[in-house]
């Protein structure tokens, strides 16, 4: 009872581990749209607080976050990207903040 308790605690671990090694981290200068909605909902605020401070080279453009603005600019770029999941997510954000 014991071998069989610990092999299928072995197997659960290991096929833990693997569901992980095959996470593909990218950094968000580097996130589509898709990649942006694939997101847990409740994390799509900070999402777009780290792209507002991001330019296309991946560099921080200005430290400061409007977050009133995020608020409002959130349900604005989402309908962005479903509508164009396979474009940049940082294009989106910057497109919008320039109509602001």
């Amino acid at each position: 009872m014991k071998k069989i308790l610990f092999a299928s605690i072995i197997a659960t671990s290991l096929m833990t581990t693997s569901a992980f090694a095959a996470t593909d981290a990218k950094p968000v200068s580097q996130w589509t749209c898709e990649d942006f909605l694939a997101i847990d909902d409740a994390f799509y605020p900070t999402a777009i607080g780290a792209a507002e401070i991001i330019t296309q080279k991946g560099k921080v453009e200005d430290p400061t976050l409007d977050i009133s603005g995020i608020e409002t600019s959130t349900p604005l770029i989402v309908e962005a990207c479903e509508k164009a999941p396979k474009e940049s997510f940082i294009q989106k954000v910057e497109a919008h903040l320039k109509k602001m």
